[in-house]
């Protein structure tokens, strides 16, 4: 659950403690190297909606906006090729599609294969298709506030900032579907919050990798990856959608200070300066405003995670009752 284990290219391997694992790896560390099979995206004025877009997304008009030229036309494409394929599920959003459509530059093709995988891991953990509610992960490790994001802060940048605690949380006590259910909860909130700036700018990852070791690494997340009907070494950025721009790694054991040091012989330069063991002074200077960080890792910004969720699960159940109450008027005038 950490920097290591989810991608099995772009790193180097090693042996620790007995088992192999994968260092410092992401789903997506947005290289050049990759190809789009449609126009690059740029900053062009939006110069009309296509027609079948705006007709089948006519509620999220506002969103469609908010898209560029090149935008639109990849996601026209998308939606025809799931359309074509029986893929297609009836309540999707343009927010859902455009964040595999940003991962893969564009590229039709790959952003379909990443959302085919995303969905047929939604089936085998019975959760939403299109938007995971907080009341179904796990309250428990949601509120743990291991990996979050602080809504509205970004980098010097404009990136979104998220946070991971590694210590705080032993994967062997949790069911790895909890797990994947929470990721996919971030997900879609991330899809239906996040402007689509912050989608195209990216995230870097805050780490405090404090005590990391072997407790710390569940390699069972694979085993429901294939029990899922995903094929092949899917890692993450086969799953999930995301830009990961950085990692910056606080306090890390000497057995990742070691391995990194080894790694940079052979990273990429674009990678080295991606994954970097900094200081919280290194982060204030070069990354992000002491402000738009939390104070747990050395910012000035107050944060309370649980006072979060609390709030999130309070406006999920007011929706739910306030749709039920209209379905309920609805039914009554039909009668």
């Amino acid at each position: 659950y950490g920097l290591c284990f989810f991608q099995q290219s772009s790193g180097i391997n090693a042996e620790y403690g007995g088992v192999e694992v994968v260092f410092f790896v992401s789903y997506d560390m947005d290289s050049s190297s990759s190809s789009s099979s449609t126009t690059t995206t740029s900053e062009d004025t939006v110069l009309s909606i296509p027609p079948e877009i705006n007709e089948l997304f006519h509620a999220h008009r506002e969103y469609l906006l908010q898209l560029y030229n090149d935008e639109l036309v990849a996601l026209k494409e998308m939606v025809e090729e799931l359309k074509n394929a029986d893929l297609f599920p009836p309540d999707i959003t343009p927010q859902m599609l455009m964040p595999f459509l940003w991962t893969r530059k564009l590229n039709v093709l790959k952003a379909i294969n990443t959302f085919r995988n995303n969905q047929k891991l939604r089936e085998y953990l019975k959760i939403s298709l299109t938007r995971v509610k907080i009341t179904s992960v796990n309250k428990e490790l949601l509120e743990g506030g291991h990996f979050y994001a602080i809504p509205g802060t970004r980098d010097k940048h404009g990136r979104t900032i998220s946070y991971f605690i590694a210590h705080s949380m032993i994967p062997s006590h949790y069911d790895p579907k909890d797990f994947l259910t929470m990721t996919m909860f971030y997900m879609d909130y991330a899809s239906f919050n996040f402007p689509p700036e912050s989608h195209r700018n990216g995230t870097i990852v805050v780490e405090d990798a404090t005590g990391l070791g072997l407790k710390h690494v569940d390699t069972r997340l694979f085993k429901v990856i294939k029990e899922a009907g995903i094929e092949g070494n899917s890692g993450m950025q086969d799953l999930i959608p995301g830009k990961l721009k950085g990692i910056l790694i606080l306090n890390p054991p000497l057995i990742i200070k070691a391995l990194f040091k080894l790694a940079r012989l052979f990273m990429k330069k674009k990678l080295i300066q991606r994954v970097q063991i900094v200081t919280p002074a290194d982060i204030m200077r070069d990354w992000v405003s002491p402000d738009n960080l939390h104070t747990v890792f050395g910012g000035s910004l107050e944060y309370n995670h649980q006072k979060w969720v609390a709030e999130e699960i309070e406006k999920e159940m007011h929706e739910e009752t306030k749709k039920m109450q209209t379905e309920t008027d609805a039914g009554r005038h039909d009668g």
